[in-house]
């Protein structure tokens, strides 16, 4: 039996790509589960969510292909993160970068005039009064909140 090399998983076998199991060891990924991220902002049904992250949220803790939910108002809509970025409110903030060594300064800056966003794209609606997922056939409002998927959502 050749040996697998960890490098290039199987790519038919998901559990290669995100491991469900390895979550057990108390990673922080696992302690993650049901937190809140951040809220939408904007996006459409065929390009995705755009999700601007909550100050707290340490965006080095997230990955490209991690579950999340969508709280809406009558839906939550199961999601799946498709990209992560840094945005600012003043363009004058990426050609000019404060210096962050002063801790008041990163804690104005951090979060508020420098932020992460993150886009997903929505996979799957269950309404509130039925148990079944559905295809994705709407979006979420502005301002919903946003949170690491849950065992009981997937």
């Amino acid at each position: 039996m050749p040996t697998r090399d960890p490098l290039f998983p199987d790519s038919d076998n998901l559990d290669d790509w995100f491991p469900r199991d390895a979550l057990l060891d108390g990673s922080p990924a696992l302690t993650m589960a049901g937190q809140r991220l951040g809220v939408v902002v904007g996006g459409s049904l065929s390009k995705g969510l755009e999700v601007k992250l909550d100050r707290e949220t340490i965006i080095e803790n997230l990955a490209v292909g991690r579950y999340v939910v969508v709280r809406g108002q009558r839906k939550r809509f199961f999601c799946m993160i498709t990209d992560i970025m840094l945005d600012a409110t003043n363009p004058a903030i990426r050609s000019d970068p404060p210096d962050l060594s002063d801790p008041f300064l990163r804690e104005i800056y951090t979060g508020t005039a420098a932020f992460g966003t993150l886009h997903v794209a929505p996979m799957l609606t269950i309404d509130e009064d039925e148990a079944e997922p559905k295809p994705v056939k709407t979006i979420p409002s502005h301002f919903m909140p946003v949170e690491i998927a849950t065992a009981e959502d997937v």
